[in-house]
């Protein structure tokens, strides 16, 4: 079977219309619980997402707006360390990673933990704590499979636009 006449969906390979058509309705079944959508630009999926630092007892999380890139690539969601600081984002360790930027197999980066904060489709948002690590980048987030996973990304290049819906089946944890 060829890659280049399949589509990945979820788990396994659609290899044809028929299966693909089925695998679309069956998504379509699915309440929608949250959604991040935006427009791709030079080739790249961007949005503003709601990053806080997580809450102290008594005191409500505050909440920035910080641009991000969706990579698909990037298995942990990283985050330039002045964002994290201006957000006040405390560290919680740190982590060994690589990075396609890094000329060294690995890079020791400090670990924060933030809080995501999605729209949910039906008013509100749905806010979820995640550790990001602290990389040298040019975006001030990636959004990594970290933050993606339970979700389906769907990326429409003929119109210049992506979404990425989070279905209370099999919602991420």
């Amino acid at each position: 079977m060829s890659r280049s006449s399949t589509a990945w969906r979820g788990a396994f390979w659609v290899s044809n219309r028929q299966e693909r058509r089925a695998a679309a309705r069956a998504r379509a079944k699915l309440a929608v619980h949250a959604v991040l959508s935006g427009k791709v630009k030079d080739d790249s999926c961007t949005c503003v997402i709601l990053l806080g630092s997580p809450p102290n007892p008594g005191a409500p999380t505050k909440f920035a707006q910080v641009e991000a890139l969706v990579d698909t690539g990037c298995t942990n969601t990283s985050i330039r360390a002045d964002v994290a600081q201006a957000v006040g984002l405390p560290v919680i360790g740190k982590a060994q990673v690589s990075t396609a930027s890094s000329n060294q197999s690995t890079v020791t980066c400090d670990v924060v933990m933030g809080v995501l904060s999605i729209p949910r489709s039906d008013k509100g948002t749905v806010s979820r704590p995640i550790p990001l690590t602290i990389a040298p980048m040019a975006e001030p987030m990636l959004l990594g499979m970290d933050a993606l996973r339970g979700g389906v990304l769907t990326v429409d290049l003929v119109n210049g636009v992506w979404d990425w819906k989070l279905h209370q089946v099999g919602e991420a944890s």
